[in-house]
């Protein structure tokens, strides 16, 4: 006589965790790491990640991995990013998203008065559009519900009045 264990998985995998250092990428060259978690009653063994920008209804070719993280690279936009788990046996979680806002670059817009363009590698896709005269304005029109100002900030840069939808804000 043999004997052996024999373990039975009738449960799906559960995603417990999906998460990004912030929701509005800032680095430099707007990529970001997307990190994941899931549990399973003998074990999961692979992931499936899939992007897709907001306003659209189709998702990308899903990425098949045995990670737990990944950087991403996407356009300016809202983006969905979905992840979901599988065992050792073949059962798949439920998918689990997120919403990633990744900012435009600054090229496309300018000051009344004494706009400055830098460029460099440690600005926001390689521009910071600056000015240094005071009661300068940048008029940008979105739709939405929120928007994003991404840059840098200190003593050296100055302080700043945001209006949206008539209220002031002073950034300093």
């Amino acid at each position: 006589w043999r004997s052996g264990t024999v373990a039975v998985d009738a449960g799906v995998p559960e995603m417990t965790g999906l998460s990004t250092p912030t929701t509005v990428p800032r680095a430099a060259d707007g990529r970001f790491t997307v990190r994941w978690a899931a549990r399973d009653n003998v074990g999961v063994v692979r992931y499936q990640l899939r992007t897709r920008r907001a306003t659209a209804t189709t998702w990308s070719s899903s990425v098949q991995t045995t990670a737990r993280s990944r950087e991403l690279g996407l356009g300016a936009g809202t983006w969905i990013v979905g992840v979901k788990a599988r065992d050792a046996v073949g059962n798949w979680s439920a998918w689990r998203e997120l919403t990633v806002v990744v900012p435009r670059d600054d090229r496309g817009w300018a000051f009344s008065a004494g706009t400055v363009r830098l460029t460099g590698s440690g600005y926001f896709r390689g521009t910071l559009t600056t000015t240094r005269r005071a009661g300068a304005r940048m008029t940008v029109a979105f739709s939405g519900s929120a928007v994003y100002l991404v840059g840098p900030s200190g003593p050296g840069y100055g302080r700043m009045r945001v209006t949206v939808d008539g209220v002031s804000t002073i950034v300093d």
